[in-house]
Order: C-alpha cells, then sequence, then structure tokens
C-alpha cells in the first residue's frame, strides 16, 4: 500500500485549526497516511489539537523558521513515504481531496508535483479576494513542461503549497527544499522541476477552501516578496517570461465580472489593488 505524508507547518492557527485537522482525518483512500506538523512556538493549544488528531509533532524556534527550512526538515522526517502532501494551517481539504490529487499525479508518468484547487468564500474575503483565487484555479485540470512552457509562460511554474503533492524521490533528485528560502518556495521547486524535464500539474477535482484575505498593506507586501523572490532567481523569469500579461488579464478578468455582476461600488478598490501589486512588483 502507497504511504503518503502529509505536513502542516503551524504558528498559532487559532480555533479553526481544529477544522483544518478534522478535514484531513475524514480523507479516505487506498493509502497510508502519516501526518506531521512542524511547529514554530505557538502559545495556543496547537500541538494538544494535533496529537489527539493522530498527528506526530516537532517543534522548532520562530526565529530560525523559513519556509525552505521547515518543509526540508518534513522531507527529511517523512522520508519513508512515497509522496508528501503540503498543506497550509487555514486549508480545509474537500471530500476526496487526497484521493484525487494522489490518482492524478499517479496516473500522469513524470510529475514532480501536482496542486489543487483552491475555492474562497466571498461572503468571508470579499470578492475581490476570492476573484483572484478563482482565477488562478480554474475547473480545467493543467499538466504543464517544458514543451508547452510558451504557451502558459510565467504561469508554467505556478504552484502552491497550500494544497499540493510531491512525489518525494523526484523531489530529492531535485535537492529537496533550500533552507534559505522564504517565500515562494513552490515556484522554485516547480521551476526546478520543468527545467530538469519533469511535468507539474494542476487537479481542479481535488479541491479545497482557503479563506486568505489580504488587505491594502498585506497585498503590497505580498508583492514585495515575489519581487525579492524573481531577483533572487532570476533565470525563472528569463526562460518562462513575465507576469505582465497576467497582470493584465487578471485584471480584465476581474473588471468583467463587477460589471457582469453589476458590483460597480468595487470597481475602484480593484483598480487601488492593481496599482499596489504593480508597483510593489515593480519598485
Amino acid at each position: 500500500m502507497l504511504k503518503i505524508g502529509l505536513f502542516i507547518p503551524t504558528l498559532n492557527p487559532g480555533i479553526n485549526f481544529k477544522k483544518t485537522i478534522s478535514m484531513v482525518n475524514q480523507q479516505a483512500g487506498n493509502f497510508e497516511l502519516r501526518k506531521l506538523i512542524i511547529d514554530s512556538e505557538s502559545t495556543d493549544n496547537t500541538i494538544q489539537l494535533a496529537q489527539q488528531a493522530g498527528f506526530e509533532y516537532k517543534t522548532i524556534p520562530r526565529i530560525t523558521f523559513t519556509h525552505g527550512k521547515v518543509r526540508r526538515i518534513a522531507v527529511n522526517l517523512l522520508s519513508d513515504c512515497d509522496y508528501i502532501v503540503f498543506l497550509s494551517q487555514d486549508v480545509y481539504l474537500q471530500e476526496n481531496a487526497l484521493k484525487n490529487i494522489l490518482e492524478f499525479i499517479r496516473s500522469n508518468r513524470n510529475m514532480a508535483l501536482a496542486y489543487g484547487k483552491q475555492r474562497s468564500d466571498p461572503q468571508v474575503v470579499g470578492w475581490l479576494n476570492a476573484l483572484d483565487r478563482q482565477f488562478n484555479y480554474s475547473d480545467t485540470s493543467l499538466i504543464k513542461n517544458w514543451q508547452n512552457r510558451k504557451l502558459y509562460g510565467l504561469k508554467t511554474v505556478f504552484s502552491s503549497d497550500a494544497f499540493a503533492i510531491y512525489d518525494k524521490n523526484i523531489l530529492l533528485k531535485l535537492g529537496n527544499f533550500p533552507k534559505n528560502i522564504n517565500f515562494s518556495e513552490d515556484i522554485l521547486m516547480a521551476s526546478l522541476a520543468i527545467k530538469a524535464q519533469y511535468s507539474i500539474g494542476y487537479c481542479a477535482q481535488a479541491t479545497c477552501i482557503h479563506n486568505q484575505s489580504l488587505k491594502y498593506y498585506q497585498l503590497y507586501k505580498r508583492y514585495r516578496k515575489i519581487n525579492n523572490f524573481h531577483k533572487q532567481y532570476p533565470w525563472i523569469r528569463k526562460q518562462f517570461g513575465g507576469a505582465t500579461s497576467e497582470g493584465i488579464k487578471l485584471v480584465k478578468y476581474e473588471l468583467n465580472f463587477l460589471i457582469s455582476q453589476k458590483l460597480f461600488y468595487l470597481i475602484p478598490s480593484l483598480i487601488i489593488r492593481s496599482a499596489i501589486k504593480y508597483v510593489a512588483f515593480r519598485i
């Protein structure tokens, strides 16, 4: 039987973490599931909740945390697993999400990783945050590789560790997650995989709810980090293209939706958000 590792990095996720781990435990399929959290000195009852739900746990000093380091540790701890699923602490897996994403990656030869479909509730996060996610996670599954990189441009290497599955052996061949990377580690690993002639996939049938909402300042900080990431790894944009065309497509998509739904009052906010993204990414 296949052995699947599932990893969640945690830091004070709050009461909603109960739902996150409950939805994990409701997953079913023909696989053995090993569950792990690595906690960065939470001051709430995160570890107790995880233990009660059958998770293993490890703690690290908060000051030493990086997105790359914590994932690298998790991969090493889950080295006996065939595949490793990465989740964020605020994601709610939907029915058969693990089963579907596992079947998807196994049915596509040479696939290093696949990410699932994220949905948001507009009543919780607001229409513009929900539309950002809706644009990036369509209803059609994709397989992206070196041969079709010109078709997808920079989106060839788009991925998300909020809900993704990695072939453990391929991940180790790629060198595992670098310790020092602290943002967009998912895009880096996808880029390395494509460059090494592996494929990456998007499985629209494996869904999760991710109600992450970003206010203006948070949006600015996020796109500054994306900018810094591309400065650190300039070869990614050189080989796969820039982000301008996708940004324009996103604005058009959201504007058309707002007009079609007569949500005219949100257009000024769309303009402000788009300007923030552009300025933060271009500085």
